[in-house]
C-alpha cells in the first residue's frame, strides 16, 4: 500500500510538473506572439513611412525636373527675344546709317545749290543785264505776273496725308510749257531729290519760285529769264504719282501759298 501510494504521488507530481510546464510554454508561446505582432507592426509602419518618404522623394524630384524645364523655356525665350533684340538693333543702325547719308547728300547738295545762289547773285555795282524782248514778242510788260502753265488744279498748298504740301500742282500732259511769271535770275536747273529734275528763278523782288517735277529744263543757272519766258515742260518724274508742275513760292525765306500768292499779283486762276 506503502508503495502504491508513493507511485501515485510521483505519477501526481510528474502531471503537475508536465501541466507546469505546458502553462509556462503557453506563457513563452503568447510572450513571443507579442513581440512578433509587435515586430511586424513596427515593420509595418517602418513600410510606411518608407513608402511616404518615397513618394516626397518622388514629388521633389519631379518638381525639380519641372523647375529645371521651366528655366530651360524661359532661358530659351530669352535667348530668342535677345536675338530678336539684336536684329532690331542692327536694322535701326542700318536704318540710321541710310538717313546719315541721305542728309550728308542732303548738305552736299544744300551747299551746291546755296553756291550756285550765290554766284547767280549780281556782283555789288553791277547791273543784271537785261535780255531785250523781240520786236514781234507778245511778252508782258516788266514787272507784271504772268500765270506759269495751264491746266487742272490737283493739289493745293496745306495739309496732306498727315504732313504739309508745300506746293501748288497743276496737271498737264507731259511737255506742256512751263513760263516764268516773273522777271528774274536762274539759280537752279537741274536733277533735285523728290522732284525728278526742277528750275529755281530768284525774282528781282527776292521772291523764289521753284518748278518741279519737270519733264526738261530749257535755262541754265545764272541765266536771265523775263515775266512769260519760257523755262521748262511739265513732266512725271521723281516721286510723282503723273504729269503735272509742282509749283513752291518762297517768301523771305518761308514757303507760302503759291495760289494765293499768283491771285494777290493779279493771275487769275
Amino acid at each position: 500500500m506503502l508503495v502504491r501510494a508513493e507511485l501515485l504521488d510521483s505519477v501526481g507530481g510528474s502531471q503537475l510538473d508536465a501541466l507546469d510546464g505546458l502553462r509556462r510554454a503557453r506563457v513563452k508561446m503568447a510572450n513571443l506572439d507579442s513581440t512578433a505582432r509587435a515586430a511586424l507592426d513596427e515593420a509595418r509602419a517602418k513600410e510606411r513611412a518608407a513608402g511616404q518618404a518615397k513618394a516626397a522623394a518622388d514629388a521633389a524630384y519631379t518638381a525639380a525636373v519641372d523647375a529645371e524645364a521651366a528655366q530651360q523655356q524661359r532661358t530659351e525665350e530669352l535667348l530668342a527675344r535677345q536675338s530678336d533684340l539684336e536684329d532690331q538693333l542692327t536694322e535701326a543702325r542700318g536704318g540710321l546709317a541710310e538717313l546719315e547719308g541721305k542728309r550728308a547728300r542732303f548738305e552736299d547738295w544744300q551747299a551746291a545749290e546755296q553756291a550756285a545762289e550765290e554766284a547767280a547773285q549780281p556782283s555789288q555795282g553791277e547791273q543784271p543785264a537785261t535780255r531785250a524782248p523781240a520786236a514781234d514778242s507778245e511778252s508782258p510788260q516788266s514787272g507784271s505776273t504772268v500765270l506759269p502753265t495751264t491746266g487742272q488744279i490737283t493739289s493745293t498748298y496745306g495739309p496732306r496725308s498727315g504732313s504739309i504740301h508745300y506746293g501748288l500742282d497743276i496737271a498737264n500732259d507731259i511737255g506742256t510749257p512751263i513760263v516764268t511769271p516773273l522777271d528774274g535770275v536762274v539759280i537752279s536747273a537741274g536733277p533735285a531729290s523728290g522732284f525728278g529734275l526742277w528750275v529755281r528763278v530768284r525774282h528781282d523782288n527776292g521772291t523764289v519760285t521753284v518748278y518741279g517735277h519737270i519733264n526738261e529744263a530749257l535755262v541754265s543757272v545764272g541765266e536771265r529769264v523775263d515775266a512769260g519766258k519760257q523755262i521748262a515742260t511739265i513732266g512725271n518724274r521723281g516721286e510723282s504719282t503723273g504729269p503735272h508742275l509742282h509749283l513752291e513760292v518762297h517768301q523771305d525765306g518761308s514757303k507760302i501759298d503759291p495760289l494765293v500768292w499768283l491771285r494777290s499779283k493779279g493771275v487769275s486762276i
